[in-house]
């Protein structure tokens, strides 16, 4: 495919760059082994939080990235729907989307967290933006202790 021939020299790019620089390596390897991040995702969230020791806790983190939940009302109406906040980086939120559709599905932690969320009866979107937030969490926690995903620890988190 077209598209094909144009993606690989890319990721052959971002390769290069990440071995060029052992801290790179260091932070890639343990976004890698959450289930759902592979290396263009890993680059991004690498890019998008910088030092993640810049950031109090996960929460400033997501916040940051824009998946805090905003309620929305007006002076007359309490009724208005929960949504994210959209106020950081767009486009780490859009290149969140897939890996959370295929964390719901391969990882465990938030297959689980995905059904809670479902069984509560929280719609399609709400779930899928519950998700990124939490990938952010995740990969916050693993990029903090420079250890890989411990689907145990997040679980008891």
């Amino acid at each position: 495919m077209v598209l094909d021939e144009r993606i690989k020299p890319v990721q052959k790019q971002i390769r290069r760059h990440i071995r060029r620089y052992p801290d790179s390596k260091h932070k890639r390897e343990p976004l890698e082994s959450i289930p759902g991040i592979g290396l263009l995702t890993a680059a991004m969230i690498m890019c998008e939080m910088g030092d993640v020791f810049l950031f109090q806790d996960a929460g400033q983190t997501a916040a940051c990235c824009g998946l805090t939940p905003h309620h929305r009302q007006s002076d007359s109406s309490v009724r208005g729907r929960s949504m994210l906040s959209e106020t950081g980086a767009s486009h780490i939120r859009k290149a969140l989307f897939m890996p959370a559709l295929a964390s719901m599905r391969h990882n465990p932690v938030l297959t689980a967290f995905r059904a809670r969320l479902k069984e509560n009866g929280k719609r399609g979107m709400v779930i899928v933006g519950a998700v990124m937030r939490k990938l952010v969490y995740i990969a916050f926690g693993v990029l903090k202790s420079g250890k890989p995903f411990d689907p145990a620890l997040a679980a008891a988190h």
